[in-house]
């Protein structure tokens, strides 16, 4: 009785660490699996210009539960990839040159918070619409496209304000603008001028020309009858006898 009892006992046992040994391998199998799908992942995005998430699947695969020689693999992609991820440092400055803080800004749509503050960012390579915003300017949009493996590349853009700026005006100009005429300081009268009075008669042109006329014409006669006696004195002299 015992005997069978033993030997049931070392069938349970032996049925017990087979199916955790089969557990244990089902285990790796399935780790082994993940790691290379994560891989491959890897592998399709870092072709399409995706380095980031590239890197994020080559750091999955390199985890310490991944079989050896995968985990070997992408511990080199991560840092090849590494290599290859592009940064960009950004600034704002105003229309005057100041430095501009807390700007905001978005690549493809997707905010990179406070990005133009000197310090570099990775960004993937390719072509990129960047939007840069900041209280009291007016968004300011640009098209870059950046170069896989470029470093350290430096943007700095003037946004340009919302309101108008004012323009100083020279001191000559200023003078001139005082100096000249204005019709708001002298407005042009649209009322009808006064009627003219006519001038009294012997206060005319007329008038005193027709006394004048009659003055010489007076003369005239005086003294062409003052010449016409005095020689009829002469011949009535000539012809009384002495």
């Amino acid at each position: 009785m015992r005997l069978v009892a033993s030997a049931w006992l070392s069938m349970v046992t032996m049925g017990l660490a087979a199916a955790h040994s089969a557990s244990g391998a089902d285990s790796a199998d399935g780790g082994n699996g993940e790691c290379s799908d994560a891989e491959h992942r890897a592998d399709i995005l870092e072709r399409s210009g995706k380095l980031r998430e590239a890197r994020a699947e080559f750091e999955s695969c390199s985890e310490p539960t991944c079989p050896g020689p995968v985990r070997e693999e992408c511990l080199k992609r991560v840092a090849a990839v590494g290599e290859l991820m592009p940064t960009l440092v950004l600034g704002a400055k105003d229309a005057d040159g100041n430095d501009l803080g807390g700007v905001q800004v978005k690549v493809d749509g997707i905010s990179m918070s406070h990005a133009a503050d000197g310090m570099p960012h990775e960004i993937d390579p390719g072509e990129h619409h960047i939007v840069f915003e900041a209280q009291g300017f007016a968004p300011l949009e640009k098209i870059w496209v950046i170069m896989e493996g470029e470093k350290g590349r430096r943007e700095r853009v003037v946004l340009p304000s919302r309101s108008p700026r004012k323009v100083d005006v020279e001191p000559s100009v200023k003078a001139a603008t005082l100096q000249a005429p204005s019709l708001a300081t002298h407005p042009i009268s649209t009322a009808s001028p006064a009627p003219v009075q006519p001038l009294p008669f012997w206060k005319s042109s007329w008038f005193w020309g027709a006394v004048g006329a009659a003055a010489v014409v007076g003369c005239g006669i005086y003294f062409a009858s003052s010449q016409d006696s005095s020689s009829d004195r002469i011949h009535l002299q000539l012809q009384v006898p002495h």
